[in-house]
């Protein structure tokens, strides 16, 4: 659907700053409007930052990870530690993932952790021309899981700096409910793509029990998550139809 122009005036920022922002005229989806933008990319540009807008970034951020990346040619992503910028506690460190399991933030640098979250992510030029971009079918939510497992396989490392944070506005209402469609709906299509039928089966299995509960306890998210299990069920990818 067509993307309306921001009210805060977010918008007119790069401008400002001096930086030619890309207007697609369309509401693409995460995983889309970056795959378009690595495709328009000049000669020169050796790393790609992923960044969502509801971040605060002190200005040595970049410079860590831009240092780390260039250590190391094996290094395919590079992320900071991730903090709530209400209360300045850990977000996340990592993500813990295995296959049965839901995904959990890593709250304690040097923990050990199986990917990155995509909020605020350095990737190496590399590793989208050897193993393609974001998968476009998941929209959004976990596409940062599956690049690095992909990634891995091509030998390609993820780092967390542990020297290196932003900040992370508490998420709205919408993204707290739509997410959970994509987190759930997501969440089983890479255990069915990574994972074996018994793993798959038993999240399935907790999803359900979790959306049930939620939706008789008058929760919001409840609904959502029974909405992505119906729709991996029927085979729905990309962008959820009533977004």
């Amino acid at each position: 659907m067509p993307r309306l122009p921001a009210a805060d005036g977010s918008a007119e920022i790069p401008t400002r700053l001096g930086i030619e922002p890309h207007r697609y005229g369309e509401n693409l989806g995460y995983d889309a409007a970056y795959n378009r933008a690595f495709h328009e990319l000049g000669e020169g540009v050796d790393l790609l930052l992923l960044s969502n807008p509801d971040l605060i970034v002190p200005p040595s951020t970049i410079e860590r990870l831009v240092t780390t990346a260039a250590e190391d040619e094996t290094v395919g992503f590079v992320g900071p530690v991730q903090r709530h910028a209400d209360t300045r506690s850990i977000r996340s460190a990592g993500v813990r993932w295995a296959c049965g399991g839901l995904p959990r933030h890593v709250t304690r640098p040097g923990a050990p952790y199986d990917y990155l979250e995509g909020a605020f992510l350095l990737v190496r030029k590399e590793v989208w021309e050897q193993v393609g971009g974001l998968d476009e079918r998941l929209a959004l939510n976990l596409e940062d899981l599956d690049w690095q497992r992909r990634a891995a396989d091509a030998g390609f490392r993820n780092v967390l700096h542990r020297d290196a944070e932003i900040l992370h506005h508490p998420p709205g209402e919408i993204r707290r409910t739509v997410g959970s469609y994509y987190q759930t709906r997501n969440l089983l299509i890479v255990t069915s793509r990574y994972c074996g039928r018994g793993s798959l089966t038993l999240v399935r299995w907790r999803l359900y029990l979790e959306g049930m509960v939620g939706t008789l306890l008058g929760r919001p998210r409840g609904p959502f998550i029974l909405e992505g299990l119906r729709d991996f069920q029927r085979g729905v990818s990309g962008m959820r139809s009533s977004n």
